[in-house]
């Protein structure tokens, strides 16, 4: 086999992102109730958001358009 050769990774079903959304959101609003801190801080979920939107830039960027 090309050592070149990419690996095909399984990635989550989009019910699965749904669900840890679903989570996520739910913590948070635990965490406003308790006055305690989250799971994931604001500055990870913006990390998170600003990757998926350079994400979707760089995918739209190198499409053709048609």
């Amino acid at each position: 086999m090309n050592s070149a050769a990419k690996k095909i990774v399984r990635e989550p079903g989009a019910h699965r992102q749904r669900r840890a959304l679903k989570l996520e959101l739910q913590d948070f609003i635990e965490c406003v109730r308790a006055h305690r801190t989250p799971m994931v801080s604001g500055a990870s979920a913006k990390q998170a958001l600003d990757l998926a939107f350079e994400i979707t830039r760089q995918i739209n960027q190198a499409m053709p358009e048609v």
